[in-house]
């Protein structure tokens, strides 16, 4: 199979999804490449700070966040040994969020990605990367299904790999 796309994206983490959903609003096609099926267990990035919850509401996943994230994070804590430093985190003087909340990546990566979807983009997923030639304006990514061992071209002006 071969496949031609203005923007093709490896990784369909919190920075490539969010690409994804941007750029097929925008009105270009996307290939979106993932290796692992989704939702998976990854354990960084959980907390979310207030700063960043207006982007999920633009990105059109700002209520399925609220419902499945924590309680507001209002303070943060060092701790070694017996020893704990914990101070109160600012308030986010913003008009729906004030402040940060936490969220497994599992849900995150699975929000973002069908976001990603619905807005257009053509997720291949999980599939691998093999191989990148060209240069901006003629990438050709070799791509193959983790599963079935299927092999796709992916040809396009952008390559995007967070």
């Amino acid at each position: 199979m071969q496949r031609a796309f203005d923007a093709i994206i490896v990784g369909a983490g919190p920075a490539g999804s969010t690409a994804a959903i941007l750029l097929a609003r925008a009105g270009w096609s996307v290939g979106l490449v993932e290796q692992h099926a989704f939702p998976r267990r990854k354990v960084c990035g959980e907390c979310v700070a207030a700063s960043n919850l207006p982007l999920l509401d633009a990105l059109g996943i700002g209520d399925d966040f609220a419902a499945s994230a924590g309680p507001a994070l209002r303070r943060v804590a060092v701790m070694q040994g017996q020893h704990i430093l914990a101070a109160d985190l600012p308030r986010f003087e913003h008009v729906r969020h004030h402040w940060g909340r936490a969220l497994g990546r599992e849900t995150l990566d699975t929000l973002l990605l069908e976001r990603a979807r619905a807005a257009g983009a053509c997720v291949l997923q999980p599939w691998s990367v093999r191989s990148v030639t060209g240069a901006a304006g003629n990438f050709s990514c070799a791509v193959r299904a983790v599963d079935s061992g299927e092999a796709a071209l992916l040809l396009g002006g952008f390559l995007f790999a967070p």
